[in-house]
């Protein structure tokens, strides 16, 4: 098989989810717009979905990838921004039965990161790694949150400031909860010691 045909596949797809929902999209359409046989479709895809998710990695996910090593608020910015440039996509999908797949994408999207920030807040404080991963999820909560009023805006969002505005809310989060945590352990101490 010749990448050149997956590469047409994907260019297709692209553009046809730019012009209708994606729900409007079949693998029939998709092959017969490419000019390619459909059992090549199959030799590379699943189904319509395993594409989808093949268009969010490289559409939405892919920088965000490739920057592992930058802060969260790089990589949801540019995650973002992304989801902009590819409004009437994103738009398609949200309207159709996968936007739970995209939602799940974006959920899970920036993991990594949220845990990496997480570890380096707590770094040299004795916390249970159960904690840290409760607090990652809840910063994973909060940017969830953050994205979906983005995408109830019609992603006209101040990108930029609602970044500024989740670093502030994360940032006292993660405070509080250590916090919290530290007195917790205190008064554990305390009940042991006597």
């Amino acid at each position: 098989m010749s990448n050149y045909a997956k590469t047409a596949i994907m260019q297709t797809f692209r553009r046809m989810l730019k012009e209708m929902a994606f729900d409007q999209i079949s693998v029939s359409a998709l092959t017969q717009r490419c000019g390619i046989h459909r059992n090549t479709f199959y030799a590379y895809y699943r189904d319509i979905y395993q594409l989808l998710n093949e268009w969010m990695r490289q559409e939405l996910g892919q920088l965000a990838l490739e920057i592992n090593e930058n802060t969260w608020e790089e990589r949801v910015r540019i995650m973002l921004y992304k989801c902009r440039k590819n409004k009437r996509a994103v738009n398609h999908i949200l309207q159709s039965r996968a936007r739970d797949q995209l939602e799940r994408f974006v959920f899970s999207a920036e993991n990594d990161a949220f845990n990496q920030y997480v570890a380096a807040k707590v770094k040299g404080k004795r916390v249970p790694k159960e904690f840290i991963l409760d607090l990652s999820s809840l910063c994973r909560y909060a940017f969830f949150g953050v994205f979906l009023q983005f995408v109830w805006n019609n992603m006209e969002t101040n990108i930029d400031m609602e970044i500024r505005k989740l670093r502030e809310l994360l940032s006292g989060l993660v405070e509080r909860e250590l916090e919290k945590m530290k007195n917790w352990q205190y008064e554990n101490a305390k009940r042991e010691a006597s």
